[in-house]
């Protein structure tokens, strides 16, 4: 039966959980903004909980669901041990237990973006705050749905439907070539 798995083929990402539907199935982000499905059966035997950051093996969701939710997990890794071994493992797992997470980043994401007159990527805004970039993807995703940030997307080709960066703004003007 385990020989049927090992030709599987998954892609490994990062995703930090979102939301709990009502039956208990989650949904997740990935540092690229690419929303992830998480069963009911897996968030509960692993679980998972909102605001947490986990490893998920996942395939592509099923045709009719792709445009919105491009991915599906089928795997979650076990989260690491009670004691973790650097400091931000130890961060991850006080703001896991803090409700007020996503306050607390969005409020440095928004100061952060609201200080310079210039975009950001997700990554520069990370590197800057020191977090991982799902964690600040999925704030600057919260503000922009609040309408607190503009977002600008790069797509590598014209046939691709997700973009392949994510610019960030307090408004239109501060997209102007950099010099």
């Amino acid at each position: 039966m385990n020989s049927m798995n090992q030709d599987f083929k998954t892609t490994e990402l990062q995703v930090l959980i979102e939301s709990q539907t009502y039956t208990n199935s989650m949904f997740g982000i990935t540092n690229k903004g690419e929303a992830v499905f998480i069963n009911n059966r897996i968030a509960e035997r692993m679980n998972l909980e909102e605001g947490m950051t986990i490893t998920a093996h996942c395939i592509p969701n099923f045709e009719d669901k792709r445009q919105l939710i491009p991915w599906r997990a089928i795997r979650i890794d076990p989260p690491a041990g009670d004691k973790p071994e650097d400091i931000e493992a130890l961060l991850d797992e006080v703001f896991r237990k803090t409700t007020g997470k996503r306050q607390v980043v969005d409020k440095l994401v928004h100061d952060l973006i609201m200080e310079c007159q210039d975009f950001w990527t997700t990554r520069e805004l990370a590197d800057h705050l020191g977090l991982d970039t799902a964690v600040v993807g999925s704030s600057c995703l919260r503000l922009f749905n609040q309408k607190k940030i503009v977002m600008g997307t790069i797509h590598a080709s014209p046939d691709q439907v997700r973009s392949s960066l994510n610019l960030w703004a307090q408004n239109l003007s501060c997209f102007k070539l950099r010099q």
